[in-house]
């Protein structure tokens, strides 16, 4: 799934966040996602983490997760495009937004000093399938 970034800028349901990454996607061309992660406000990181935790919670039903489902589904596009790795059906899309909430989690982790966030393994590549992102301290 490619995003139509004019139309997600232009919208009233994007969250600023995933406005901000479209807008350096359509600026740059390339990013990584440490350098995304490490730009982020502390705020902003927080708000990324609390809407990966809601998507991770089982004991939240999915009926209830659909912002945060849908505002992740996003980013995870951006991200990934920005990194030059492109999603062609829908496992590779689930593992992208896989890959996205646990790069959420441990950037706020990190920067709350629950864990070391590794930000150099953060990829959306195959390569990242055996790299460790983060450490409990």
């Amino acid at each position: 799934m490619i995003p139509d970034l004019d139309r997600i800028l232009k919208s009233n349901f994007a969250h600023r966040i995933i406005k901000r990454a479209g807008k350096k996607l359509q600026n740059e061309m390339y990013y990584t996602p440490s350098r995304y992660f490490r730009q982020l406000t502390d705020h902003d990181s927080e708000i990324l983490g609390e809407w990966s935790s809601v998507i991770s919670d089982v004991d939240i039903p999915d009926s209830e997760k659909d912002n945060e489902y849908q505002q992740l589904i996003l980013l995870s596009q951006i991200l990934s495009m920005a990194e030059g790795v492109y999603t062609n059906n829908d496992e590779d899309d689930y593992q992208v937004l896989k890959r996205t909430v646990v790069m959420c989690i441990a950037n706020d982790m990190h920067r709350k000093g629950l864990v070391k966030c590794y930000y150099d393994n953060l990829t959306y590549g195959a390569e990242g399938d055996d790299l460790n992102v983060m450490e409990r301290l």
